[in-house]
C-alpha cells in the first residue's frame, strides 16, 4: 500500500503557472542571450559553456519558483517528497527500481530505433549529449558531468514528480496525472524521436514515485 502522506495544498493551476514559469524563463534567457550577442557584436556559435549555464540558470529558477509556490501554500520539502526517514532504504529501492527498468527501456529504444531504421530516419542527437561528445577533453568535464548527471535530473524531478505530479494527482487522480507529466516532460526535452523512451521514463518515475512518496 502506498506511504501515509499529508496531501499537498497546490494543485494544476499552480502547476500551469509552473509550466508558464518555465517558459517565461527560457524566453528571459534566449531575449539575454541575444542581448549580449547584439552589444558584444558576436554573430558566432553560442558556445557549450554558455548553453551549460543557459540551461543550469533555467532549472534553477524553476525550482525556486516550486518553492515559493509550496511555501506559500505552508507546506515544505517533506510534501515535495524529501522523506529524510528511511532514505537509505529508498535509496536503495530507488536503485533496484532503476535496473529493473533497464530491459523494457531498452527494448523501447530497439523498437523505435527500427521504426526509424525502416523508415531512414537519423535524429540528430540531442543539444547536451553533443556538448558532452565536444567537451570530453575540455577542462570542465567535472561540472558538465555533475549537471548532465545529477543536478539537471534532481532538479527536474523536484518539478515534474514532486511538484507537478503532485498537484495534478489531486485534481485528476493517478493516472491521468502520470500521463499528462510525462507527456511534458517528454515534450519539453525538445528531442521527437526520444519522446517514447522518455515518456516511458516519465511514468516509471511517476509510479516509483507513487508507490514510495519519495524522490
Amino acid at each position: 500500500a502506498p506511504p501515509a502522506r499529508s496531501e499537498v495544498l497546490w494543485g494544476a493551476g499552480d502547476v500551469y503557472q509552473g509550466l508558464l514559469f518555465l517558459l517565461f524563463a527560457e524566453g528571459s534567457i534566449f531575449l539575454l542571450q541575444c542581448l549580449a550577442r547584439f552589444v558584444t557584436g558576436s554573430d558566432g556559435e553560442v558556445s557549450d559553456s554558455v548553453l551549460l549555464w543557459n540551461s543550469m540558470a533555467r532549472n534553477l529558477s524553476v525550482t525556486c519558483f516550486v518553492f515559493w509556490v509550496v511555501q506559500r501554500c505552508g507546506q515544505g520539502l517533506e510534501d515535495l517528497g524529501f522523506r529524510i526517514r528511511g532514505m537509505w532504504g529508498q535509496i536503495k529501492s530507488g536503485v533496484l527500481a532503476y535496473i529493473a527498468v533497464i530491459p523494457p527501456l531498452l527494448l523501447c529504444f530497439a523498437i523505435l530505433a527500427a521504426v526509424m531504421h525502416f523508415f531512414s530516419v537519423e535524429p540528430e542527437p540531442q543539444s547536451v549529449v553533443e556538448i558532452y561528445l565536444r567537451a570530453s577533453s575540455e577542462p570542465y568535464l567535472m561540472l558538465l558531468t555533475l549537471f548532465v548527471a545529477l543536478v539537471g535530473p534532481v532538479m527536474e524531478e523536484i518539478f515534474f514528480r514532486g511538484f507537478a505530479y503532485a498537484g495534478l494527482r489531486k485534481r485528476f487522480g493517478v493516472w491521468p496525472a502520470a500521463v499528462l507529466s510525462s507527456a511534458v516532460f517528454a515534450a519539453l526535452h525538445l528531442h521527437w524521436a526520444a519522446f517514447f523512451p522518455i515518456f516511458f521514463l516519465g511514468m516509471f518515475l511517476a509510479v516509483l514515485y507513487e508507490v514510495s512518496g519519495s524522490l
